[in-house]
């Protein structure tokens, strides 16, 4: 069951704390990570900046209110504030997400693999290092008092692909079994299609090295080097 106030502690209460203790600290700049779950199901691909903000998930939803909140701190405070709408990011020592449980599912059951939705799902995903690599470009380069920037990869890749992936590595080939709302989503806050429009990033001279597929590749890599 979703544990909805916890989720608001965890999201917008902690991202509240975090600017007021910037406020009494005199924080010169507060970067925030938001998700490009904001804008929902788009009907722009690749999505800019400026697209309506129509969250379908909660966590989608107060990360909205969570760019509200560092908005208004900057507006209303001597803090420069920057929320970077995140694509999907993978590698290194991520601990959660559709790397790490596709591995853990078939560590446990090697003939049988559930997936949610109908694997058509179709999102940018973006390795850790570029986006550490972002946020060093942001610190250095962001002048505006409140800006938004997207920060994503060019391309895209099925939950199909990443499956086929995670299963050459292991040297499996068990039945798929599709777990669909109806409607291709795995869950009810599932966006079935992401792709981020991320020139205004680009113009700062930051772009991401890796692909969508390599950066899937590189992520079962690292997974393989902690265990």
């Amino acid at each position: 069951m979703l544990d909805i106030k916890g989720h608001y502690e965890n999201d917008v209460t902690a991202t509240l704390n975090v600017l007021e203790a910037a406020r009494k600290s005199d924080a010169e700049h507060v970067i925030f990570a938001s998700s490009s779950t904001v804008y929902g199901e788009t009907e722009v691909i690749p999505t800019p900046e400026n697209a309506p903000l129509r969250p379908i998930s909660y966590y989608g939803l107060y990360k909205m209110l969570g760019e509200s909140l560092v908005e208004f701190y900057s507006r209303n405070y001597s803090i420069k504030g920057t929320s970077l709408r995140l694509a999907n990011v993978i590698g290194g020592r991520t601990s959660h997400g559709i790397i790490v449980d596709m591995i853990n599912k078939l560590k446990n059951k090697k003939d049988e693999l559930e997936i949610l939705g109908n694997g058509k799902q179709k999102k940018s995903y973006l390795y850790i290092e570029d986006l550490l690599h972002a946020f060093d470009l942001i610190i250095e380069k962001q002048k505006e008092k409140y800006s938004v920037f997207n920060i994503g990869n060019e391309d895209w890749i099925t939950v199909d692909e990443i499956i086929k992936i995670i299963e050459d590595k292991l040297g499996l080939h068990p039945k798929h079994i599709y777990v669909d709302k109806g409607d291709g989503r795995g869950w009810a806050g599932d966006v079935r299609m992401m792709l981020l429009d991320i020139r205004k990033i680009k113009s700062l001279g930051w772009k991401p090295m890796l692909s969508s597929k390599d950066t899937v590749n590189q992520a079962v890599k690292d997974q393989y080097s902690r265990r």
